[in-house]
């Protein structure tokens, strides 16, 4: 339950659990077969993480409404070819905003899929800022970022050590993905171009994916709803939605109308 903005915090809690050495594991069962061998194991959380990626299209208890996912996938289409209709001209990026997003990187992380950490861009010739910019600025120019620059490096991570869970079986885990750090640059000085705009448009209550809001404020508001509800004698109805089923099940096409 760290908090959105709490990023050490996160950090440490992926660290010791990491660093717990009961969660190892010499043996995992996939697709109801037991494996052994470490390059068997790697295939099969390959294999994993593929099948769950797809799944949101082939499971049977994940089908959506055919005719709103129609609808939703004509809305995204129509949105995308008004804004390339539109050609709006992105501002190409410069020296002041590439330097502050490098420095906001947090140090002391794994590399991305291209072996560039953090440290690597802190500690780099000034002769190579010049380079980054001009790449950041062709990729605004072209409105496209490139397939290496999306890729992401994925550590499953046991949820919940002290619970019980089995370690043995891929469900019982969750994917944590290193991207890639270019492309953090990247969100980095778009999120500093649409935040002031899109911070007073946004709800006052909402706290995923907010900076300086923790969950303990919604957590707040649950337990004085809870007791006002428990004084009254009227009923209350909480509803919650698990990570899993939002990003890993979810049709992105209804998901993203």
């Amino acid at each position: 339950m760290a908090s959105q903005n709490d990023n050490k915090l996160f950090h440490q809690l992926i660290q010791n659990q990491r660093g717990v050495k009961k969660v190892n594991t010499d043996v995992m069962i996939f697709n109801a077969k037991e494996q052994a061998e470490p390059e068997d194991i790697l295939e099969g959380w390959k294999n994993y993480f593929e099948d769950l990626y797809r799944s949101h299209k082939t499971d049977d208890d994940t089908k959506y409404n055919t005719e709103r996912l129609i609808l939703a996938t004509m809305q995204n289409e129509i949105i995308e070819q008004i804004e390339t209709n539109r050609n709006e001209e992105i501002k190409q990026a410069n020296e002041e905003e590439v330097t502050l997003s490098i420095q906001k990187l947090k140090t002391g992380k794994s590399p991305g899929a291209d072996g560039i950490s953090a440290e690597h861009l802190k500690n780099m010739p000034t002769e190579l800022l010049q380079y980054i910019i001009n790449i950041i600025s062709l990729i605004f120019a072209e409105k496209d970022v490139y397939s290496n620059v999306k890729e992401g490096v994925v550590t499953p991570v046991l949820k919940y050590v002290k619970s019980g869970k089995d370690k043995i079986y891929p469900e019982n885990y969750r994917g944590i993905t290193v991207t890639n750090y270019f492309s953090t640059l990247i969100e980095s000085i778009l999120k500093d171009r649409i935040k002031p705009k899109h911070l007073p448009q946004q709800s006052k209550l909402q706290r995923g994916f907010t900076e300086k809001s923790s969950s303990l404020n919604a957590a707040f508001i649950v337990t004085q709803s809870a007791d006002f509800y428990k004084e009254i004698l009227a009923q209350l109805v909480l509803l919650t939605l698990d990570a899993q089923k939002a990003f890993d099940k979810l049709d992105h096409e209804i998901y993203l109308q």
